[in-house]
């Protein structure tokens, strides 16, 4: 049989509550995220925040180039901090 999701869920909280290491990890793991989404709210704000299309294609396409902008900005940051590094 297999388990329900709430299973599924209380057993996560279990050990998330019994395992610091593994509770660590879920926190850096969050903080990578938010701090891409800062990042993607500061890019964002050129355009004071707002989707400027007014069709579904054209809002898919303005996020998909914040998608891009946000993803090179980090590829520069790692190079960078790389010869850094190096360095």
């Amino acid at each position: 049989m297999r388990p329900l999701r709430t299973d599924l869920k209380t057993l996560h909280l279990l050990q998330f509550v019994s395992d610091g290491g593994h509770r660590r990890m879920i926190g850096a793991g969050l903080n990578v995220t938010e701090a891409r989404h800062r990042l993607a709210r500061k890019i964002f704000l050129g355009q004071c925040g707002e989707l400027r299309q007014h069709y579904r294609e054209g809002m898919e396409y303005q996020l998909g180039v914040l998608g891009l902008a946000l993803n090179s900005v980090v590829l520069f940051n790692s190079l960078y901090i790389d010869d850094a590094l190096k360095q």
